[in-house]
């Protein structure tokens, strides 16, 4: 290959620096030592819930096929679909809102790039509390941003004041993540408040990503753009129908905000992406007008999950495993063992073949977080297998 050639077959700087997703590369990982033999490995790895899409969506998507609406929608979205997100904002949300400020994407996690595409320049700054969901970073480093992270005093709940104290006038937006993947936590309303009105006082958008904002076990969802009419002009509402209804894999994701930066970045999508899949689409329309009582079922589920998950991790002899309030993760700190995570999930997943992710992908590397959305069986052989493993802390 000639000097040209090498030259022109580089992967671009954006690109060649950019790691995968350490959820989905430990997943991989795991997933292949099955593919090469390995039988008895249990999944903690990725955010999904085990349960099937509920019937009245699943209805709804094949008589949209029957009926042939499996032809391109709106680049945007459907409109019906919109008016159904915006019905739901300002009964279950109190956000005051208008389909035309509603973008339809393939998943929130699309709706955040498109939101980050469309108010961020080359060398604004982002303030991400600590711990993160392990694809804001880098969906702000391609874009030309530079992330500012914010660590509260025990290393996974923050304040108010931690956050602010990161404003300034290179600052474009701040992430709230509530309730937080990997963490569980809640951020208070209290505190969403001082953060927002601090926000939109400097001129500073927030991008609050709502995904699990019905798994909720104890506290109480906020959302920051039902504060003011001053909050909501510079507030962006990312959220979803992956983990409430069981449509992780049919990607539908929505966000409300600005008006001026919604038509912006659906003409980004345009570009990029066109439309989420029309089928999807028509399922999503089902989950929001069809009956809840699956969402309160998942809900109850999870909670009985996460709280067999919690008592046993924290038997564990060197797991500090805090109680969580929302989500279906448990992140507990693993210091104690001797390893840091990226050792530990190591070790777990070779030896003891049990997958879990590393908390240094959500700026944590003392910790490893677990999904709690797998059968109760397997989270039951998981305790059994680190306990034989590790023993019990003192005093169990």
């Amino acid at each position: 290959m000639t000097s040209l050639n090498k030259c022109a077959a580089k992967v671009s700087h954006s690109l060649s620096g950019l790691s995968q997703s350490s959820t989905l590369a430990m997943n991989e990982k795991a997933r292949q030592m099955v593919r090469d033999g390995v039988q008895n490995m249990l999944f903690f790895t990725v955010g999904e819930p085990d349960l099937p899409v509920p019937q009245h969506i699943a209805d709804a998507m094949s008589l949209a096929i029957s009926q042939g609406k499996t032809r391109y929608t709106e680049a945007t979205g459907l409109p019906e679909l919109k008016s159904a997100i915006a019905r739901k904002l300002m009964t279950e949300n109190n956000i005051p809102a208008r389909a035309d400020e509603i973008l339809i994407s393939c998943g929130a996690k699309h709706s955040i790039f498109n939101v980050l595409a469309s108010i961020i320049n080359p060398g604004d700054e982002v303030v991400v509390p600590v711990p993160y969901w392990v694809s804001y970073p880098p969906q702000i480093k391609l874009l030309g941003g530079v992330p500012i992270y914010v660590r509260g005093e025990d290393g996974v709940r923050f304040t108010a004041e931690d956050v602010t104290a990161a404003f300034n006038e290179r600052t474009r937006a701040v992430i709230l993540n509530s309730p937080s993947n990997p963490s569980g936590f809640v951020l208070p309303s209290d505190q969403i408040i001082q953060i927002a009105e601090k926000a939109a006082s400097m001129g500073i958008f927030i991008i609050s990503d709502e995904i699990y904002e019905k798994i909720v076990f104890d506290a109480d969802h906020f959302s920051p753009a039902s504060i003011s009419r001053e909050v909501r002009d510079f507030t962006f509402t990312v959220n979803g129908f992956s983990k409430a209804y069981c449509m992780t894999g049919l990607r539908v994701g929505y966000v409300h905000g600005p008006i001026e930066h919604i038509k912006a970045a659906g003409r980004y999508q345009g570009h990029v992406t066109s439309n989420p899949c029309s089928v999807s689409q028509y399922g999503a329309i089902a989950a929001l007008s069809g009956p809840q009582n699956c969402v309160d079922t998942l809900r109850e589920d999870l909670r009985r999950r996460r709280e067999i998950m919690v008592s046993g991790l924290a038997r564990i002899k060197g797991f500090d495993c805090p109680g969580t309030q929302g989500t279906f993760y448990v992140f507990p700190d693993v210091t104690a063992t001797g390893m840091t995570g990226d050792e530990l999930v190591l070790t777990l997943l070779e030896e003891n073949h049990v997958a879990v992710v590393a908390g240094s992908g959500f700026g944590c590397p003392e910790r490893i977080r677990f999904s709690c959305a797998v059968p109760l069986s397997d989270i039951q052989q998981m305790l059994q297998r680190l306990e034989a493993r590790f023993g019990l802390s003192d005093g169990n």
